[in-house]
């Protein structure tokens, strides 16, 4: 989470999950990256994408990922600039609620 003056200004999720492969080392899924609009090119999003690499190399994870909609173009290019590589494509399923 990132917090400017008391107040959230971004958020960003990181699952670790184990695994069996890649010599049993976890890996890491990334959800629900939200940056506030008005803090948007501002270093936020950079700041909770540097975080959740250093906890994932602290958890040993071998990648992160992450699924993002194919309408949000500029998301996806603050992901590459994030290192992040398009080299998937992904699917869902949601249930009704």
């Amino acid at each position: 989470m990132a917090v400017i003056d008391g107040e959230v200004v971004g958020t960003a999720d990181l699952a670790v999950i184990e695994n069996l492969t890649h010599h049993a080392t976890p890996w890491g899924i990334v959800e629900n990256v939200v940056v506030r609009d008005d803090m948007r090119r501002r270093g936020v999003g950079s700041a909770l994408f540097a975080e959740i690499e250093k906890i994932a190399r602290a958890a040993n994870c071998h990648k992160v990922g992450l699924l993002s909609g194919k309408h949000r173009p500029e998301a996806h290019v603050f992901y590459e600039q994030a290192g992040y590589r398009p080299v998937a494509e992904g699917f869902k399923l949601y249930f009704d609620r």
